[in-house]
């Protein structure tokens, strides 16, 4: 029994010490070179009323269903979702002709993103980067690595999504000419 008590008592302190060392907070993003067009990218990424065509949430999770949305496209336009349990909301905080920014909460996780499309080449140079942190005492640390490492496949698939998307509609375009 003492035995078993100091184990676990050694395995507290060890997740304690790593989490007091790792950061609380992360920032990612990635960059792609797309097949999108301006009005494209206006239409999918600016218009929240599309994000359910590409976004990596809808990707992962099977259930994923729009519960609430409003003024689409516009600051303060808001989107909120829930995938089993799960439930998120999105709100643009700023939005232009090439970029959006906005807040979302996932499992009460607060985010802040942003989107910025530079013409490049006859394509688009999509940019998305995500700001978050878990403050959750004594493992929020070791939570926010988890989160990042996920936040970071999501971003790439949505990248990706947005791509396929593009494209297959410049080749259904072209074959309609």
């Amino acid at each position: 029994m003492r035995y078993l008590i100091r184990t676990l008592f050694s395995i507290v302190l060890v997740i304690a010490i790593t989490s007091a060392l790792l950061p609380n907070r992360y920032t990612i993003g990635k960059t792609i070179t797309s097949h999108c067009q301006q009005p494209q990218f206006q239409s999918w990424v600016l218009d929240l009323a599309n994000w359910h065509l590409w976004t990596p949430w809808a990707t992962y999770e099977k259930t994923w269903q729009e519960l609430e949305l409003a003024n689409s496209n516009k600051i303060g336009a808001y989107l909120k979702w829930q995938s089993g349990e799960r439930i998120g909301e999105m709100t643009v905080t700023a939005i232009s002709n090439n970029s959006i920014s906005y807040t979302s909460i996932i499992d009460h996780h607060t985010n802040i993103g942003h989107f910025v499309a530079k013409p490049f080449a006859n394509k688009l140079q999509i940019s998305w980067a995500i700001e978050g942190g878990i403050n959750t005492p004594l493992v929020g640390s070791l939570l926010t690595q988890y989160h990042k490492y996920k936040m970071q496949d999501a971003i790439d698939l949505g990248l990706r999504n947005l791509n396929s998307l593009c494209k297959s509609q410049k080749m259904e375009q072209q074959d309609a000419n």
